[in-house]
């Protein structure tokens, strides 16, 4: 895939003899440097983390050369992968389009159902039936559609002009493979409005006390913001299937604003694993001894990212929480 007049290479590659003294060498997005993307490594006990940008402007990298257009794919691949190392592949959405990662089984039956309800609903005339597009608990049993699946699938394909129901079947399958990877986003996102549930119960237990209070308070009021963006992303996609029979005609035009709006939600989704790992342990009742430590963690995730930042640096003096950094800057 070219990336305008250049074309993205394969692989990571770097000869440069700038990278070589350093062990564990690889790329990633800076959780100190203000989410830049970064190389990192270690000199000895010290670890490393440069700015690609630093790197290319000391190293003089020439405009239009192959390290220039290197550097370039490497900050647009860390927007799908953690990490990259050197000789690794550069991701599939900048190479082909598809996506690097992978969705279960669960995901595509959702997705499947979800679009076959839509079309059942929609050839009967009952689109009022799908009762809440984000979520397959939303769609009505099928004991609740007037008209069975097999009449819906021969009725769809007069409409879309095709000449059995297998060439419906086959676009349905086809929509819901690039749906199953939203459902999968689906999944993580409701992770975070787990947090955000958790949050609050710790609120409850801990209101009355004061210096605990601010952390859990900053932190309740910061995890709204992407939930209520990406509420508003996935209630886009979901919206955009209503109108299944269009869908279905037009579908390499869908399936394309689907990827696009996949490669959005992945890149925003992608930088929550490792927190929300970390909260697994948090559950009713079961709090931790290091809570704080977790809380805190969780503000300086969130804070840069969602806290204008004049609030954010006021914040941390408050709360005596500077910025945890073990890496040599640049």
């Amino acid at each position: 895939m070219d990336d305008g007049d250049q074309k993205i290479p394969e692989k990571v590659e770097l000869d440069n003899p700038f990278f070589k003294p350093f062990d564990n060498p690889h790329f990633r997005i800076s959780g100190v440097n203000d989410g830049k993307p970064v190389f990192a490594g270690n000199l000895g006990d010290q670890e490393v983390e440069l700015p690609l940008s630093g790197i290319a402007r000391e190293l003089r990298i020439e405009e239009g050369s192959e390290e220039e257009t290197m550097f370039k794919s490497i900050e647009k691949a860390l927007r799908y992968v953690t990490m990259l190392r050197i000789g690794d592949p550069m991701p599939a959405e900048l190479l082909t389009g598809r996506a690097s990662w992978a969705f279960e089984d669960r995901h595509i039956e959702n997705a499947r159902q979800r679009v076959t309800m839509q079309l059942v609903c929609s050839v009967s005339g009952r689109e009022d039936a799908v009762n809440d597009p984000a979520v397959p608990d939303g769609m009505p049993e099928s004991s609740e559609i007037e008209i069975d699946d097999l009449d819906a699938f021969e009725q769809a394909a007069k409409k879309l002009g095709l000449s059995s129901r297998e060439q419906v079947v086959t676009k349905i399958e086809e929509l819901a493979y690039e749906l199953a990877y939203i459902e999968a986003l689906r999944e993580l996102y409701l992770q975070i409005f787990t947090l955000q549930k958790k949050l609050q119960m710790i609120y409850a237990e801990y209101k009355n006390q004061v210096s605990t209070k601010i952390v859990i308070e900053s932190n309740i009021r910061l995890i709204k913001v992407p939930l209520k963006s990406m509420a508003s992303d996935f209630e886009m996609v979901d919206r955009q299937t209503v109108d299944i029979l269009s869908v279905l005609k037009n579908l390499d035009v869908e399936k394309a604003h689907i990827c696009k709006q996949r490669d959005e939600l992945h890149c925003r989704l992608m930088v929550w694993r490792e927190i929300l790992k970390s909260w697994d342990s948090v559950r009713p009742g079961v709090f931790p001894p290091n809570l704080m430590e977790l809380m805190q963690e969780l503000y300086r995730f969130m804070a840069p990212r969602f806290m204008p930042i004049d609030e954010w640096v006021l914040l941390l003096q408050d709360l005596n929480m500077p910025k945890k950094s073990t890496a040599m800057t640049w």
